[in-house]
């Protein structure tokens, strides 16, 4: 018997020279071919996303003990030369790494689970992350992936609904749109805006375009205390979108139309506003009214005729109407076993509701995120969010307040165009806000751009020690060109008759503002993070160094002819001019331990140290700690509904958070120039201590307690969170 094996062609063949071969021998020849055939063509496969199955480019193949490497190709396929019992290990940023036993020729799909910081598994927290089930603090996270196509234009929108967290957007002029946030109510007499951070820099929420955010971290009791002194009102972590898996372009649009939703129910019927403003004077035991009889009967008889003189003006309706508005966003991204990447563009163009040039904005946003392997220990990278806007507004910019102030006897405009007034006399109304008037004279030009550019690195020490470092600036330059001319309003009734609405005096009046920020951050830490059996220990320590810098200037100039040339220089007098600069510095020692027990006891022990240049020397530092612990019910024997409840765990913590959100300087006695006074019947220029100041002044500190119960029931599909806390200011400051 004779056994030849060709290997000359693609596919062995066997040639058994007898004509007596067993069953069984066959069985053997056959497994021979087989084992040999696929060794020296290689295995093959491909790898896909678990998410929605699109094939993985740039995924790393490695033989498990062995020197064979490959890449996945675009379409998720590789081929590596393995034998069977081999094992392939694949990785690829952004998603769990998976290994699989070889045991034919063909492996067939793999597919890789996302990591990308899922909410439901891993919670961004102060300098690091969690898992989400062994967290022991008040903490709330919100997706912002599952609010993609959403027509959010301000990321504090996405923020509605959030436990505990206070968000009103009162103001969607563009350009100024400001949200306020408030997390678990007010907590001082001083600025109760919470802590926003940005991949771990200082920034302000309402300018992130929401389209670059991944997720928002809101951290309410003790866990906040790993930020000390800025705590006191909460901390937000935001955490940017980053690169994940095959090389792809998204693009979403929309465009859409804004208007009032709800207005006052105001009266605008002129005879019946006469008439009750008349009975609620009455109603005060007022002896005399502002409209008599006959000048109501004279207006009523007008309007059939007049409708300049005797007005029946709806200012809702005139000075209100619909908002346009358009969003683009763009991003190019992707990853590889090396390297990961995602550039992000958006363009916001918008008008408001009301009318009149004053009410326009346009936003360019950039966004990238990249890092690099750079060897198995050493991993580099840097961030880069920033925009450039432009916007209007009234030279007034107390527009909605007029608005809110004007009648239905308010004359919009005359026949030749002038801004009208009202024969009518209204006390309180010498001299009368016509909104058209306050929208189109004049004008306020806000250019800004601000980019926060951020590189850090992380090193895998010996003994499981890693070392993070960051270092970010923070860049606002923005300038305010305004103008007004000198503006009248015209009675309608006697059309040479005038009221100067702003001063001859300071008017015509155009004025620049220019705005220089700079801040500069950095931040080191080490972890070390260890198991021993069931037992798991995770240590952190870092420091900080903060440092604010500002620097505005403006200067005010008066005497132009007309409206045509509004640059300062086309002024012939000088109205005012001023400026000022700060700094302000704060450096910081912090540090972190979690322990925990078969992931059944937890316990978190913080501890910040912050040094302040706002306050004296001797009166600068602080301390804030906080502790937490967890109890994980579900993971009990005796615990009996574990068929229906998932995860149980109680939750305890006690911190002390601060806030040194007092003026600058308030240490120190201030002098205000200025403060001329009369000596001989001549003026002598002077100059006063105008405010009291306390040297003593210190930290604002703030003690929270917390109990809270967090249920997942039906297999995770159903979450429940109920927390009881207690807020208490210890020491305050007022300046």
């Amino acid at each position: 018997m004779k056994f030849t094996i060709d290997s000359k062609k693609p596919s062995a063949k066997l040639y058994c020279h007898s004509k007596a071969v067993s069953r069984g021998l066959w069985l053997i020849c056959f497994l021979t071919i087989y084992v040999t055939g696929f060794a020296q063509g290689g295995v093959t496969g491909k790898v896909q996303s678990a998410v929605d199955a699109s094939p993985l480019s740039g995924a790393t193949v490695h033989v498990v003990g062995g020197r064979a490497n490959t890449l996945t190709q675009s379409d998720g396929g590789f081929v590596i030369q393995a034998k069977q019992g081999d094992s392939l290990l694949i990785t690829m940023i952004g998603y769990l790494s998976k290994t699989v036993l070889v045991t034919e020729s063909s492996i067939g799909i793999i597919r890789l689970q996302e990591v990308e910081n899922d909410l439901s598994n891993v919670i961004v927290v102060g300098y690091g992350t969690q898992k989400k089930v062994n967290l022991t603090g008040a903490v709330t996270t919100v997706d912002m992936t599952k609010k993609e196509g959403q027509p959010i234009t301000n990321a504090s929108n996405a923020l509605h609904g959030v436990p505990g967290l206070f968000v009103n957007l009162s103001n969607s002029q563009p350009g100024v749109d400001r949200a306020t946030i408030r997390i678990r109510g007010i907590g001082t007499l001083n600025d109760n805006d919470p802590l926003v951070l940005v991949d771990g820099i200082e920034y302000d929420f309402n300018e992130l375009n929401p389209n670059d955010i991944a997720s928002v971290t809101v951290l309410k009791d003790a866990s906040a205390a790993i930020y000390g002194s800025r705590a006191g009102n909460g901390v937000i972590l935001v955490t940017t979108k980053s690169g994940r898996g095959k090389s792809k372009i998204n693009y979403n649009f929309y465009q859409g139309t804004q208007k009032a939703t709800y207005l006052p129910d105001a009266i605008w019927d002129p005879i019946a506003y006469m008439k009750l403003k008349n009975q609620a004077l009455i109603n005060e035991g007022k002896d005399a009214v502002d409209y008599s009889d006959a000048e109501i009967a004279e207006y009523e008889a007008g309007m059939k005729t007049d409708p300049i003189t005797y007005p029946s003006s709806n200012w809702f309706d005139i000075a209100l109407g619909h908002g346009r508005i358009q969003k683009h966003d763009v991003s190019v991204s992707g990853s590889s076993d090396k390297a990961s990447y995602r550039l992000s563009l958006g363009v916001l163009d918008r008008n408001g509701i009301m009318f009149g040039p004053g009410n326009h904005e346009k936003k360019y946003s950039l966004g990238l995120n990249t890092s690099f392997h750079v060897t198995k220990r050493l991993t580099v990278g840097m961030t880069l969010d920033g925009y450039y806007r432009n916007y209007t507004t009234p030279f007034y910019t107390s527009f909605w307040s007029y608005l809110m102030r004007a009648l239905p006897i308010l004359t919009d405009t005359l026949s030749d165009g002038r801004y009208g007034n009202s024969w009518m006399r209204t006390p309180g109304r010498n001299n009368w806000e016509n909104p058209r008037m306050i929208a189109y004279t004049g004008y306020g030009h806000k250019t800004v751009q601000r980019f926060v550019a951020t590189v850090f690195a992380n090193y895998k020490l010996p003994f499981d020690i890693t070392y993070n470092v960051k270092y970010g600036v923070d860049k606002y330059d923005g300038l305010l060109e305004q103008f007004t001319p000198q503006v009248k309003t015209w009675n309608p009734k006697d059309p040479t008759a005038f009221i100067n609405w702003n001063s001859p005096s300071t008017a015509p009046r155009s004025s620049n503002t220019d705005y220089n920020n700079l801040n500069l951050h950095f931040y080191q830490t080490l972890d070390w993070d260890k198991n021993f059996d069931k037992h798991h220990l995770t240590l952190m320590v870092g420091t900080s160094y903060d440092n604010f810098e500002t620097k505005n200037f403006d200067a005010s100039m008066t005497g132009y002819l007309d409206a045509t040339l509004t640059a300062l220089d086309a002024g012939t007098e000088r109205y005012a001019t001023g400026g000022n600069s700060t700094r302000d510095v704060l450096i910081s020692y912090f540090g972190r331990v979690n322990y925990d027990y078969d992931g059944k006891y937890l316990l978190e022990g913080i501890i910040r140290t912050d040094g302040s240049s706002r306050f004296a020397d001797g009166r600068r530092w602080g301390a804030f700690p906080g502790i937490s612990a967890g109890w994980r019910l579900d993971k009990e024997n005796f615990f009996p509904w574990k068929n229906t409840i998932n995860l149980a765990k109680l939750r305890l913590s006690y911190g002390k958070v601060g806030n040194q959100a007092v003026p600058l300087y308030s240490y120190e006695n201030s002098i205000n120039l200025g403060r001329n006074y009369s000596f001989g019947g001549q003026l002598a220029s002077g100059a006063a201590a105008t405010a009291y100041t306390d040297p003593t002044i210190t930290w604002e500190t703030t003690t929270n307690y917390n109990l809270g119960l967090d249920l997942e029931m039906l297999n995770h599909r159903l979450t429940f969170s109920a927390d009881i806390y207690k807020k208490g200011l210890r020491i305050f400051c007022v300046q």
